[in-house]
């Protein structure tokens, strides 16, 4: 969760989000990063002496992209706003303008970044199915539709594929 620290002091934009949506909040990527490692300065500096070298060591993990479980741990961030938003769908079901809420999330089922960080085939296949505007759209009718959907995550996930 040390990662997430960062966003709590500069705020938590998806960097597929457009800067019409955004607004004011809009960052490039290079704006971002300098922005994070700002903030995870002022993090660091903050926590007492143990807490901060097992921060900087999570820290320091997470920069090396060429470590599985930093490979693993990206797709989990990029995933999860996708995952979100099938969470909402399934929670207020009774209530929601889906064509309305559908649109408003474009983003999220447009975002190629995604698809980019999975790191096998089933998972790039979970990701495309929860990419898909029509598959949310017979998710919402009925959760029963969404029989791949239910199929994927009864699998168990191989976390990394040689």
């Amino acid at each position: 969760a040390f990662h997430d620290l960062a966003e709590v002091l500069v705020g938590d934009v998806p960097d597929f989000t457009t800067a019409d949506l955004a607004g004011t909040h809009f960052r490039t990527a290079e704006e971002k990063s300098i922005q994070e490692q700002w903030a995870n300065q002022r993090v660091l500096e903050a926590l007492p002496d143990g807490l901060r070298l097992e921060a900087e060591r999570a820290l320091r993990i997470l920069a090396d992209i060429s470590n599985e479980q930093t490979r693993f741990f990206h797709m989990l961030d990029k995933i999860e706003p996708i995952i979100s938003v099938w969470r909402y769908i399934s929670h207020h079901r009774e209530t929601l303008d889906i064509n309305a809420f559908l649109e408003a999330m474009s983003d999220f089922f447009t975002n190629p970044k995604v698809i980019g960080t999975c790191v096998n085939e089933e998972i790039r296949g979970l990701i495309t199915h929860l990419q898909s505007k029509e598959a949310a759209q017979k998710f919402f009718i009925n959760d029963q539709a969404s029989d791949r959907l239910h199929a994927l995550l009864a699998q168990p996930m191989i976390m990394i594929q040689n």
